[in-house]
């Protein structure tokens, strides 16, 4: 792993049915997650990352001291599956880009992987929209870009490059930014509470919460930094989210 850059991986089923289920399969992973000084949590939703992965941490304080600012640089979905139907899966998706802010930067992405028809059965073009999160970059799931992946995994559970499952499929991974009508709610300094009170100004957008001071003539402390801290998101977002995309741009 770089320098200096930290991770946590996460997994939906609880660390005693994964160790049932993988047995040493299990341990052996989660030995290369910490070898490489990652964080390993379990229980962790991403229907609603931040409210999960809290109690996940809850769980384990010795894994909870990671100078973390309590957002992501980017968080990735890889290759999700609740094991119902299409209906169950795209409510996952939906509920995944809707939430997801909460937990990114103002420059974070949201890293989603797929194969096959995924996209168009689960709606996420439709998904992504209604979020507020714009799809940037399409990287194929293969050699050039993933070979750790590659490596380890191929040829044990059905991939070949750039392909998942025995049906060969093309498998890719979709990147997603947020953008200027990100809604307060996914302002991850704002709670809910705060949230409901802006609707009521008419402040749906962290936009409209960066500019609230030009039609207000008085501003309590506790709303004045809210706004700044608007401000800088915006600043933040409109000077990095270009140049990373590039950067995404030119390995692809």
């Amino acid at each position: 792993m770089v320098p200096d850059c930290k991770m946590i991986a996460t997994s939906y089923e609880s660390e005693e049915k994964l160790s049932e289920f993988h047995k040493e399969k299990f341990e052996e992973n989660v030995g290369i997650l910490k070898k490489h000084n990652a964080s390993v949590f379990h229980e962790v939703d991403a229907e609603d990352i931040e409210t999960t992965l809290g109690k996940a941490m809850e769980k384990k304080p010795e894994q909870t001291n990671l100078e973390w600012s309590g957002t992501f640089d980017i968080v990735w979905l890889q290759l999700p599956h609740t094991g119902g139907t299409c209906k169950t899966n795209s409510k996952l998706i939906k509920r995944y880009l809707a939430s997801v802010g909460r937990v990114l930067k103002p420059n974070g992405m949201a890293f989603l992987t797929l194969y096959g028809m995924q996209v168009a059965h689960w709606k996420v073009p439709l998904h992504a929209e209604a979020a507020r999160m714009n799809p940037v970059v399409r990287i194929p799931f293969g050699t050039s870009v993933f070979p750790a992946v590659w490596h380890r995994y191929n040829p044990k559970v059905g991939f070949s490059d750039t392909y998942f499952d025995i049906l060969r499929q093309p498998c890719d991974t979709y990147v997603f930014v947020q953008n200027e009508f990100t809604g307060v709610h996914n302002f991850s300094c704002i709670n809910p509470s705060v949230a409901r009170k802006l609707a009521g100004m008419n402040v749906k957008t962290i936009a409209d919460l960066s500019v609230l001071n030009n039609r207000l003539s008085t501003i309590d402390p506790g709303l004045e930094a809210l706004i700044i801290q608007a401000k800088g998101w915006f600043e933040k977002w409109g000077s990095e989210i270009p140049t990373q995309i590039n950067a995404l741009q030119a390995i692809v």
